[in-house]
C-alpha cells in the first residue's frame, strides 16, 4: 500500500521564504525522552569504570566495550541549573555522547575568562555554572572535550611583554609559545588553573575525572603553518630575537653558519635581456559568467571586471611562452594598482595542463595609489612554455586593476641569507627569514627553514604533554591540533589524530567576518571529487591512531544541508573513525517551541536538517550500523621522509598527505590512511600500499562505484550517495539522479532500500532501533523573511536569486531573516525488500506516531508533512 502526496515541483526557486509551498516550522529540542525518535538510551550515566582509553588496535573503548564518539561543540555555558539540567538531557536525545567546550576561553564568549581591571582572572560564577552543567552532562551519559587554548586574546596583563600588542591579531598571538617561554607559562597557568579545580558538584578535579575524555591543547595551530601563513610577520624585538637566537643554535648543531649559507645561496648576476618585452601577447580569462573589459593609457593596461565569477581565479590576466629553467635566476619587476585597495595573486606556472605552478607564487596587497613590485627568484620548474599570472580578481566586482612596466629578466641579486641582529664584525649570525622571503628561496633553503620550525614546534608538544600528562597528571586522551596545521608524525605524539572539515566554508572577499558581505557556495558534495570535505578528512588518518574530525559542518545558507548528518555518519563507519563533532551547536534552551531561527553559518541546534537527522546519524555511527570497509589503502609517510618533503607544504594543507602517493577518491570504495612505519606490525590487516597505478585509476574508477563492502554507493556524475545494510539506510540524490540497480546484498527480507524517484534534492537516513526503524527526510530549511540571492561581490548589491539548487556563490540580503526556521520534507518512494510488511507513520516533534499509519511495503513522501521524522514499525 502507499501514500501519495502533493509535489512542491518548482517551489524552490523562489527568493524568500514566503514562496516556499508547504513549508512548516520544525524545532527538535522538543524531543521526548522514551520516544521512537529520542537516542538518549544509547547512553548512560559515567561511572570510574567509564573512562575512555586507547585499544592495541588503535581505537578507543571505555569498560572494556569498544565505542565511538558522536559529539557537538559549544561555545557556551548555560546560565542557570535549570538551563543546564533541560540543555544536557536534550543533547543526550540527540544522541550526543561527548561535548567539545570550544573557544570557552574567548573574551567574547562569556565563559571561563573575565577581565578585571586589564588583567583577566577566572569568573568564578560562570565555572561553578560550567561545573554544574559538566555534571548533569555526566549524569546523562556525556563526555566532555575541554580545549586549552581557543581564542583567549594575550595581552600584557597575562605577563607578556609589551611587543605582543604589536602583534594585531588575537590567533597570532597565539604562536608565541611555540618557542618562547613566556608564551608556555601562560599556557600551563591556565591548564593547571583550569584542570586541577575540582567540581564541587562530582567532587573530582577535571585532572582525574572519567567524564572528562580528552584535553585538547592549542586550536588550528601549528608554528610552521603560522609561518607559512604569514602570521608571525607582527613579532618584533624580544620575541623573535629569541626565535632568531634559537635558529643559530638550530644550525650551529648541524654544523652551518653564515658563511657557509652566505656562500651556498646568495647569489650576484647582471640582469639581462627581458623574457617579456612590449609585444608579448597578454591573455585575458574570464570564466563562469565573469565579465571584464580592457583597455589601454600608454604603456598602461587597465582591467574592469564587470560581472563576477564563482571563484577568485575565474578573471586572471597572464603571457604565456615564458622559457625558463631551474637552475637560472630571475627578476620579476611590474608596477600595479586598483581602483579599491584589494589583494591579488601573482604566480609563475605552467601555460599547459596540469597547470601547476612552477615555483613562485605571491600575494600583492593593491591600493588605489601605483606601486613598483620586484621579485627575485630560482628554482623555477625547467618549461619551455610557462605564463606570468595576475590572478584572484574574479569576485570584487567593478573593480579596475592597472598594470604597467611588467619585465622578466635573468640575473639580479638574489640574497637568500641576512647577517643577523646578534652579528659582530669578526662572526656573523644568520638572520631567521622572514615569510616575506622565505617564498622566493630555493626548495633546499626552505626546507631547512621548514625543518627548524618542525623541530621547534615537535619540542613544543612534546614539552605540552609532558606538562599537561606528567606534572599535572591529567587521565584524559589528549589532541594536540588538528592534521593539516601540523603533520601527522608530530600530531602522532598525541592519543588521537584529529582534523576538521567544512563543505564550503564561508567566505569573506572584504573584512572577515562581515555578515553583509559574504557568501556560501552552493554546492552539492555528492558530486564532489577530491575536494570533498569527507575524503579531505579522511586522507590524514594514521592506522593505529584513534582518528577525529572535531569540527564538520555544511554552513548555512548552502541549500543542500540536509545531506550533512546522514553522509557524515555513514561515511565515517564506513572508514571506522572513532570520534565526530559537528559545529557549532547553540544551546537548547526551549523544550517545544518553534520560534528558533537559524543564527549563524554555524548553527547546528536550531537548523531543522541538522539537529533533526542526529538522533538517526548518531545511532547509525555509534552503533556500527554501516560496516567499515575491507580493505585498508595507505601511502607511507616515515619522519625522515615527511621533513625532505617539507617546502611542498602551504599554510592549512601542513603535511597534506597527497605529496605522499595519497588519492582521497579511493576512499569512496576503502579504508584509506597513513602508515608512519613500514614495520610490519605497523601495516593494518588487509593493509595495501597505494601505488602511483592504483592512485591515476581513481579519477575515472570512481566516478560510479560501490565500496569493497558493497554497503555504499557513489556516483560523482549525476549526484548520488547510498549507504544500505541490515542496520540502517541513507540516501542522498536529487530529480536528476541516476540510481543504480540496487545489488542482491541490498535486497534482502525486511531491509530498507534507498529512495527513489524523488522530484527535487532530498536526503533520507533510516536506523534500526528495537527491532523498528526511525527515520529522517529533509530537502530543504531556511528563516521566516530570509533573502537568498547570488553573490554579487558588492557589499549591499547582490545579483539577483535564481534557484536554490543552483550551483552559485550564495549570501543573504539584510540577515538570515527574523524566524522561526521552516524546512520540508522530500518527495520520493522508499519500499522494504521482500515481502514483509511494515506500519510508517511519521511523528510529532516530540518523537512520537501522529497515528496516521500507512501498511505496506511501498511508502511515498510528502514534503508538507509537518514533520522530519518518521516511524517503520513492524
Amino acid at each position: 500500500m502507499s501514500f501519495l502526496l502533493s509535489s512542491i515541483l518548482g517551489a524552490l526557486t523562489a527568493q524568500t521564504f514566503t514562496e516556499i509551498k508547504g513549508a512548516f516550522p520544525f524545532n527538535a529540542f522538543g524531543l521526548e525522552k522514551n520516544s521512537q525518535i529520542s537516542a538518549e538510551d544509547l547512553n548512560h550515566p559515567i561511572t570510574d569504570k567509564d573512562r575512555i582509553t586507547v585499544t592495541s588496535d588503535g581505537h578507543i573503548q571505555a569498560n572494556g566495550q569498544k565505542l565511538r564518539i558522536f559529539g557537538t561543540n559549544l561555545s557556551e555555558f548555560p546560565n542557570s541549573h535549570s538551563e543546564a539540567d533541560f540543555a544536557a538531557e536534550a543533547l543526550a536525545k540527540q544522541g550526543f555522547n561527548c561535548i567539545r567546550f570550544h573557544h570557552t576561553d574567548s573574551d567574547w564568549a562569556r565563559c571561563f575568562i573575565k577581565n578585571v581591571n586589564g588583567t583577566r582572572v577566572i569568573d568564578r560564577k560562570r565555572l561553578d555554572d560550567f561545573d554544574y552543567f559538566f555534571a548533569q552532562l555526566k549524569k546523562n551519559g556525556i563526555y566532555s572535550n575541554i580545549n586549552l587554548l581557543t581564542g583567549r586574546t594575550y595581552t600584557t596583563a597575562d605577563g607578556l611583554k609589551n611587543e605582543i600588542m604589536k602583534v594585531t591579531d588575537w590567533k597570532n598571538r597565539h604562536n608565541l609559545g611555540f618557542w618562547n617561554e613566556d608564551g608556555k607559562k601562560v599556557q600551563k597557568k591556565w591548564a593547571k588553573e583550569l584542570l586541577s579545580h575540582v567540581n564541587p558538584y562530582t567532587g573530582t578535579s577535571y585532572l582525574e575525572d572519567p567524564a572528562v575524555a580528552i584535553v585538547e591543547i592549542n586550536n588550528e595551530n601549528g608554528l610552521l603553518q603560522s609561518y607559512l601563513d604569514g602570521n608571525l610577520e607582527e613579532y618584533t624585538g624580544y620575541y623573535w630575537q629569541d626565535l632568531e637566537n634559537q635558529w643559530n643554535s638550530w644550525l650551529k648543531n648541524k654544523n652551518l653558519d653564515y658563511k657557509i649559507l652566505d656562500s651556498k645561496y646568495n647569489s650576484r648576476i647582471n640582469e639581462g635581456n627581458s623574457l617579456i618585452s612590449p609585444n608579448s601577447r597578454w591573455n585575458l580569462e574570464s570564466h563562469y559568467g565573469a565579465k571584464t573589459t580592457r583597455k589601454e593609457e600608454g604603456t598602461a593596461r587597465f582591467i574592469t571586471v564587470d560581472e563576477i565569477g564563482k571563484e577568485g581565479w575565474h578573471v586572471q590576466y597572464n603571457c604565456a611562452g615564458l622559457n625558463m629553467s631551474e637552475d637560472k635566476i630571475y627578476t620579476i619587476k611590474f608596477s600595479i594598482r586598483a581602483s579599491k585597495a584589494c589583494e591579488i595573486d601573482i604566480s609563475l606556472m605552467q601555460a599547459h595542463a596540469p597547470w601547476q605552478n612552477a615555483g613562485f607564487s605571491k600575494k600583492i596587497a593593491v591600493s588605489p595609489a601605483w606601486k613598483e613590485y620586484s621579485f627575485t627568484v630560482s628554482g623555477i620548474t625547467t618549461d619551455n612554455n610557462l605564463r606570468l599570472n595576475f590572478g584572484n580578481m574574479g569576485l570584487l566586482k567593478g573593480i579596475t586593476y592597472g598594470f604597467k612596466d611588467i619585465s622578466i629578466v635573468e640575473g639580479g641579486n638574489l640574497i637568500h641569507i641576512q647577517p643577523g641582529k646578534k652579528s659582530t664584525a669578526n662572526e656573523k649570525t644568520v638572520a631567521m627569514p622572514r615569510y616575506s622571503e622565505y617564498a622566493s628561496m630555493p626548495g633546499e633553503l626552505k626546507n631547512l627553514v621548514a625543518e627548524f620550525l618542525w623541530d621547534t614546534e615537535d619540542s613544543y608538544w612534546k614539552e605540552m604533554i609532558d606538562y599537561v600528562r606528567g606534572t599535572l597528571g591529567s587521565k584524559a586522551l589528549l589532541m594536540g591540533t588538528v592534521a593539516g596545521c601540523s603533520t601527522v608524525n608530530i600530531q602522532s605524539r598525541f592519543d588521537i589524530i584529529d582534523t576538521h572539515g567544512y563543505w564550503n566554508h564561508p567566505a569573506f572577499p572584504g573584512t572577515s567576518w562581515d555578515t553583509s558581505n559574504y557568501f556560501v557556495a552552493n554546492k552539492d558534495i555528492t558530486k564532489a571529487g577530491n575536494e570533498n570535505t569527507l575524503l579531505n578528512c579522511a586522507k590524514y588518518r594514521v592506522y593505529g591512531k584513534p582518528f577525529s574530525c572535531s569540527e564538520y559542518d555544511h554552513p548555512y545558507p548552502n541549500q543542500f544541508q540536509a545531506q550533512m548528518y546522514p553522509m557524515l555518519a555513514a561515511y565515517a563507519s564506513f572508514q571506522d573513525w572513532d570520534i565526530l563533532f559537528t559545529f557549532c551547536y547553540g544551546l537548547p534552551k526551549t523544550p517545544g517551541g518553534q520560534s528558533e531561527k537559524i543564527a549563524d553559518y554555524f548553527d547546528q541546534g536550531r537548523t531543522p536538517v541538522k539537529t533533526s537527522a542526529a538522533p538517526i546519524a548518531a545511532r547509525i555511527f555509534r552503533n556500527y550500523q554501516i560496516t567499515p570497509g575491507k580493505n585498508k589503502l595507505y601511502v607511507s609517510i616515515p619522519a625522515e621522509k615527511e621533513k625532505l618533503m617539507l617546502n611542498k607544504f602551504h599554510s592549512w594543507n601542513i603535511g597534506d598527505t597527497i605529496h605522499f602517493g595519497m588519492n582521497s577518491l579511493l576512499g569512496l570504495t576503502s579504508q584509506i590512511g597513513v602508515v608512519l612505519d613500514e614495520k610490519t606490525e605497523n601495516i593494518p590487516e588487509n593493509g595495501k600500499l597505494i601505488t602511483k597505478e592504483l592512485s591515476d585509476s581513481a579519477d575515472k574508477s570512481t566516478l560510479q562505484t560501490f565500496s569493497d563492502t558493497r554497503e555504499l554507493y557513489w556516483d560523482r556524475v549525476s549526484g548520488v550517495f547510498m549507504a544500505c545494510s541490515k542496520d540502517a539506510m541513507v540516501s542522498v540524490i536529487n530529480k536528476d539522479s541516476l540510481v543504480p540497480a540496487f545489488p542482491v546484498e541490498w535486497q534482502q527480507d525486511g531491509m530498507i532500500l534507498p529512495l527513489t524517484d524523488t522530484k527535487d534534492f532530498a536526503s533520507v537516513a533510516v536506523s534500526k532501533k528495537d527491532g523498528n526503524f526511525a527515520g529522517f527526510a529533509a530537502s530543504w530549511n531556511g528563516n521566516k523573511g530570509e533573502s537568498l540571492a547570488q553573490y554579487g561581490g558588492e557589499k549591499g548589491t547582490p545579483a539577483k536569486f535564481r534557484t536554490t539548487r543552483d550551483t552559485i556563490n550564495l549570501t543573504t540580503i539584510k540577515g538570515h531573516g527574523s524566524g522561526p526556521a521552516y524546512a520540508l520534507g522530500v518527495t520520493g518512494t522508499m519500499q522494504l525488500a521482500g515481502s514483509k510488511k511494515g506500519k510508517f507513520n511519521y511523528t510529532d516533534i516530540k518523537g512520537n506516531p501522529t497515528g496516521k499509519t500507512v501498511t505496506g511495503t511501498k511508502f511515498d513522501f510528502e514534503p508538507s508533512c509537518n514533520s522530519l521524522w518518521f516511524v517503520i514499525d513492524f
